[in-house]
């Protein structure tokens, strides 16, 4: 487990915070509240395995407008055909591949 000092160095004000995990709070509870997702969570904070009741984690909010993949549904679809824009899109959300039903901030 990380302390709370080193997370805060690692954290950019504008785009993250630290939180104190609390009871009955799940990675996938932290995404929705706090809009991001829970791979950007995981791969913040190394996690290997789901949060427990007094672990610091660092939460990195991601701007921008909710999209769940669907079936058939491809990087290059959902980003318009812009190469440009998926590799954002991907960067942003901390994703390599995609899979039906994740949640992605465009």
């Amino acid at each position: 487990m990380i302390d709370k000092v080193k997370l805060k160095s690692l954290c950019d004000v504008k785009t993250c915070f630290v939180h104190k995990v609390e009871k009955g709070e799940t990675v996938f509870s932290l995404a929705r509240r706090f809009h991001t997702t829970v791979e950007v969570i995981v791969k913040v904070n190394g996690l290997i395995e789901d949060v427990r009741q007094g672990q610091f984690v660092l939460i990195e909010k991601i701007d921008g407008k909710e999209y769940f993949v669907k079936p058939k549904d491809t990087i290059f679809k959902i980003a318009d055909n812009d190469n440009e824009k998926s590799t954002r899109i991907l960067a942003k959300n901390r994703v390599d591949f995609l899979y039906v039903g994740q949640k992605l901030y465009i």
